[in-house]
This record gives C-alpha cells, sequence and structure tokens, in this order.
C-alpha cells in the first residue's frame, strides 16, 4: 500500500515580522534592557518569531533546502551548494527524531516524518540521482 506524503514549502521568515507578531511579542515579554548594537542591527527587520521545537526543525530543514541548492541564502540572495552540510543537517533532524522519540506530540511526530521524506528526496535529487 503506498502511503501519501504532504509536502512542505520551506520559507524562511527571519527577519520578516508583522504587526500581529510584533504585537504579540511586545506584550508578552518583559521590558528587556537596550541590547548592543550588533545584536540590535540583525532586529531592525522585526522580532524573531517564538522558539518551540517545530521551528527549531523548520530552521533546520530550511538550512538544509539551501544548502542542496533549492532556494537562495535569504541575506544575499545568492544560491549556492554545500551537499555535505545539506546531509548534516538531515542527519541532526534524524537525530533528533530518535533522541525525542516518546516525547514529542503526534503532531511533531509528523512533521519530523514528513520533513525527513521531503528532505531525503530533495538529496537524491540534488545528488542527480546519486546516493
Amino acid at each position: 500500500m503506498e502511503e501519501k506524503k504532504e509536502k512542505y514549502t520551506f520559507v524562511d521568515k527571519r527577519g520578516q515580522g508583522d504587526a500581529a507578531s510584533t504585537a504579540y511579542t511586545a506584550a508578552a515579554q518583559p521590558e528587556k534592557k537596550p541590547e548592543p548594537e550588533m545584536h540590535q542591527a540583525g532586529r531592525d527587520q522585526g522580532q524573531m518569531p517564538p522558539i518551540d521545537f517545530s521551528t527549531l526543525i523548520m530552521s533546520l530543514a530550511t538550512s538544509a533546502v539551501m544548502a542542496m541548492g533549492k532556494a537562495p541564502d535569504p541575506h544575499t540572495g545568492q544560491v549556492s551548494k554545500d551537499m555535505v552540510m545539506a546531509k548534516q543537517n538531515i542527519d541532526i533532524i534524524a537525530m533528533l527524531q530518535g533522541k525525542t522519540k516518546g516525547n514529542c506530540t503526534k503532531e511533531e511526530e509528523h512533521l519530523l516524518e514528513g520533513i525527513l521524506y521531503e528532505l531525503r528526496m530533495l538529496y537524491v535529487e540534488a545528488q542527480g540521482g546519486k546516493s
């Protein structure tokens, strides 16, 4: 029986905060002291999304997709290929899947399975069908 796999779209939203997330972040977080200028410059574009397990997995997956040359770097706009880095990111996600087995929600387990399937298929494709 063939199992239908969902497709995932990787969109790097780092630094692209919207009014709703900014309002939530400002209301939910205690007042912070000003950060040094080197950290402040990266936040001029918007607030970072809240970090959870799914966000971590999506961040690693996005890095893998960019390393396979399937998406441009959001900072430079350049597409580059680094298959060693792509494999490392995929392996990290697989390691996290193993280490968190039994501790994830059903949604997180489903996300891990789907992401790993899609990344592995993209990896084979990026290598030109070679394994």
